[in-house]
């Protein structure tokens, strides 16, 4: 059980509140995010989540989970990939395709309306794309205070790559030369 406890307002609006006109939009936070297609901009709220650009600041430290805002133009997203966690996807505005693939190779979509919500299991291979004419925003939630790293498959590395973002051995966005 934890003991009740006591806030100053000052504290609170320090380290507990996040403005959205505030957030600071990351566009390379992921190895696949100049690939044509997968354009998006991530507004990190509380907990660092998966990104792999370590360039940004975190407005909400918290233990247990991550959440964070995705804004997408039409027909753009996330390519297939899987995390360690679970990750939850609620519309916010307009509708977003989440898919995912089996270990077989069937790939399976369903179409989430605003405040439709996805919880996907940690390992499946998951991707998402906004269906709407204009940017749409959708809420993403990872469990657990580390959610580890984002798995892409070999070829969207190399794919990211050409467009002149890779991994190094850490797991860490890097620039490349040659986009």
């Amino acid at each position: 059980m934890v003991d009740q406890v006591s806030i100053s307002p000052e504290r609170m609006h320090a380290e507990r509140i996040a403005r959205f006109q505030d957030l600071q939009a990351n566009s390379d936070a992921f190895v696949d995010s100049r690939i044509p297609g997968n354009a998006r901009e991530i507004y990190t709220v509380i907990g660092r989540g998966v990104s792999e650009n370590d360039d940004f600041t975190v407005p909400i430290a918290a233990r247990g989970f991550n959440l964070a805002f995705i804004r997408a133009p039409h027909n753009n997203g996330a390519s297939l990939h899987y995390h360690d966690t679970i990750e939850v996807f609620t519309a916010i505005r307009g509708d977003w395709e989440i898919f995912w693939k089996n270990l077989k190779g069937d790939e399976h979509r369903v179409v989430l309306a605003p405040y439709d919500t996805i919880s996907v299991p940690e390992g499946v291979s998951r991707g998402f794309r906004n269906l709407g004419d204009e940017s749409n925003l959708m809420l993403a939630i990872l469990e657990g205070s580390d959610a580890g790293r984002v798995h892409w498959p070999p070829e969207t590395v190399a794919e990211g790559r050409k467009y002149g973002l890779d991994l190094d051995a850490s797991g860490n966005l890097v620039a490349v030369d040659g986009a």
